[in-house]
């Protein structure tokens, strides 16, 4: 028998080889698309099988991940794989669920988007997303199956791919830390339960600081490109990448990237009638749109208030307070001169978060890429799980209440930031 043990523990610990892990995951996949049909959905018939086989896309892409940028053995494999499923059934048990946001907005911009040919949609704005989500949002109205399911289900894809980057940005190490992102609860949320589309500008953003961190500039331009073209809150990081140019890890050939990446991405839009006006128009109209000082957000003004102020006059100061900071921590970087993976995680994560922290007119859900960036830089700087754990906790407050005040949760984010300066400023001087 105590043979037996340590050949069954040698097979079960053992790295198996390409073949044997694709065989693995396709076996595993077959599995897990016959568990799905465990779920429950309002749709029958072939519209069902449909929405199973969207649905399934993100755990499909999950095992992609992890057989590119996970572990080896057949446990972990194991593990990572039933993680995916828990966390892809996190989320599917909301696919029901219908929140306000998508009452009042989604479900009327897929009705007009799905009733009009696509130059009728380019030739007016639908919503407040730029033309990529628009893109989207047509494509998916086409499809026989509800337009709940389906926005959810893209959303789930951006959590996954959200993962991957983890994944890759630890391959050395082989081992399951980026599935953490996927079982975030406020993660979960943002597309189980609201149905919202943060993950997907996110996964872009996170990608983009992977592969310039990777060495992969050209690939990390277009990423953030697609970033912002999804949603304004992408430029919470673009500061990091004026470092990252000084610091030689990006080149102009790789703005250029960034530049032809932007026009390629709205260039059907403008062929089918949305003249450029109109397009920067879009994010005008982002920044105009709200007004008061907070909108539920776990920051500055979630402890000052706002409530009657002078919205325009605090909002600029607000603003000009963040350009500054954000200044001086781009000196600070520049003059330490340092070029490391851990340095440079920890000042994208302490950017993020402070401009998110300073800034006016912020949404309750706008926390997202501060929140994803400080857990990645968990993944390569431990220490900074205090941190992680604060944002987090603040994050899931603002959204859900708890009956806890917003100042409370946005104290936790200013604790957050202190942790992650003092972090930063030993990375300056570990030699």
């Amino acid at each position: 028998m105590d043979s037996l043990d340590r050949q069954l523990r040698d097979i079960l610990t053992r790295p198996m080889s390409k073949t044997a892990r694709r065989i693995f995951f396709a076996v595993t996949a077959v599995c897990l698309y016959i568990l799905m049909h465990l779920f429950h959905f309002h749709a029958w018939g072939m519209e069902r099988e449909l929405t199973l086989l969207l649905f399934f896309l993100a755990p499909l892409l999950g095992m992609i991940f992890l057989y590119h940028f996970g572990p080896e053995t057949p446990v972990e494999i194991g593990i990572g794989t039933m993680v995916l499923f828990l966390a892809m059934t996190m989320r599917i048990c909301f696919a029901d669920h219908v929140s306000s946001d998508y009452e009042q907005y989604l479900a009327k911009w897929m009705d007009t988007l799905a009733s009009q040919s696509f130059r009728a949609n380019m030739q007016m704005q639908v919503g407040e997303y730029h033309v990529l989500y628009q893109y989207i949002l047509f494509l998916l109205g086409r499809l026989p199956i509800p337009d709940l399911y389906a926005i959810k289900a893209v959303s789930f894809l951006g959590d996954v791919c959200l993962a991957g980057a983890a994944l890759y940005l630890t391959r050395e190490r082989r081992n399951l830390t980026g599935l953490l992102l996927l079982c975030l609860p406020a993660i979960a949320a943002n597309g189980a339960l609201y149905a919202q589309c943060d993950s997907l500008f996110t996964a872009c953003a996170a990608w983009g600081v992977v592969f310039i961190l990777k060495d992969r500039p050209g690939r990390g331009m277009a990423a953030m490109a697609l970033s912002l073209c999804f949603k304004l809150q992408a430029v919470f990081v673009f500061p990091v990448l004026i470092y990252f140019y000084i610091c030689s890890r990006i080149h102009l050939r790789d703005i250029l990237v960034f530049v032809i990446t932007g026009i390629l991405v709205q260039l059907p839009a403008i062929l089918f009638g949305k003249s450029i006006p109109a397009l920067i128009q879009i994010y005008l109209g982002q920044t105009g749109l709200y007004t008061n000082l907070n909108y539920g957000a776990a920051n500055l003004w979630g402890i000052l208030g706002g409530e009657g102020l002078d919205g325009y006059a605090y909002g600029t100061f607000s603003i000009a307070m963040a350009l500054i900071a954000c200044l001086i921590l781009l000196s600070k970087a520049i003059a330490g001169g340092k070029r490391t993976t851990e340095h440079d995680l920890l000042l994208t994560a302490l950017m993020a978060l402070m401009v998110f922290f300073l800034l006016p007119r912020m949404h309750e859900r706008y926390i997202y890429l501060a929140e994803i960036m400080t857990w990645m830089c968990v993944m390569k700087v431990p220490r900074a799980i205090v941190p992680a754990a604060f944002v987090s906790l603040s994050s899931l407050v603002s959204l859900f209440g708890f009956g806890i005040p917003l100042y409370m949760a946005s104290f936790l984010v200013l604790v957050a930031l202190l942790c992650l300066i003092r972090l930063f400023g030993e990375s300056l001087n570990t030699p």
